[in-house]
């Protein structure tokens, strides 16, 4: 029968266990779709803050933000909108969407002031913010029009799906039309889902809650 010499099982034995150690090391760098997870440290919340920063400047910068009322004046179709995004924003960063190129990343919705500026009112993430803009502003249905439908049940408590839609969900909508729109492409999902929680407290963005069931 072979037999190992003791070197050589000395040796196996270290190689399994760094196999083992490199391994390991590797699930806990991925999540279970092999995106890779992000370093939380000090340099990460120095960029996160600068991101938030630029944000909140782009809101009142009329290069870089988009006047809800205008991209509702373009919304017989999406490519009127998307025209909209792409001088404000420039080239898509998400080229894999099936509805056509596509932003993905954070967003910010203000509202305007006395002087004229804009202070923000609502944050919220996507992977289709073109989609997710129309959503908001124009579109059919609860699941679209999220925040309106949140507008809505503050004022009114009782409502369901198919009150909203039916009574609440255009007028509510038009109160955003009046408001300011930008945003910041985002690549990483685990960022994109951590600076929206952190945007919205950093910018007190009074239309955001994260209470859950």
């Amino acid at each position: 029968m072979w037999r190992v010499s003791a070197f050589h099982e000395k040796f196996l034995k270290k190689l399994l266990i760094n196999y083992h150690n490199k391994k390991k090391m590797i699930q806990l760098d991925q999540n279970f779709k092999d995106h890779s997870f992000i370093d939380i440290n000090e340099k990460w919340f120095g960029e996160a803050f600068s991101v938030i920063a630029k944000l909140k400047t782009q809101l009142n910068d009329p290069q870089k933000s988009i006047k809800v009322q205008n991209a509702v004046g373009n919304r017989s179709t999406p490519n009127g909108i998307r025209s909209l995004f792409f001088a404000a924003f420039g080239k898509a960063n998400n080229l894999e969407s099936k509805i056509g190129d596509e932003y993905k990343g954070l967003y910010l919705f203000g509202e305007p002031v006395a002087d004229g500026r804009f202070k923000p009112a609502y944050v919220g993430i996507s992977r289709t913010m073109i989609r997710r803009f129309r959503g908001h502003t124009i579109m059919q249905g609860s699941n679209n029009a999220s925040w309106t439908f949140l507008m809505a049940k503050k004022d009114h408590p009782e409502i369901d799906n198919k009150e909203f839609e039916m009574r609440y969900r255009s007028d509510f909508q038009k109160k955003i039309w009046p408001y300011n729109f930008t945003m910041v492409p985002i690549e990483n999902d685990f960022e994109m889902h951590i600076l929206e929680g952190m945007a919205a407290c950093v910018l007190k963005a009074k239309w955001n809650s994260f209470s859950t069931h």
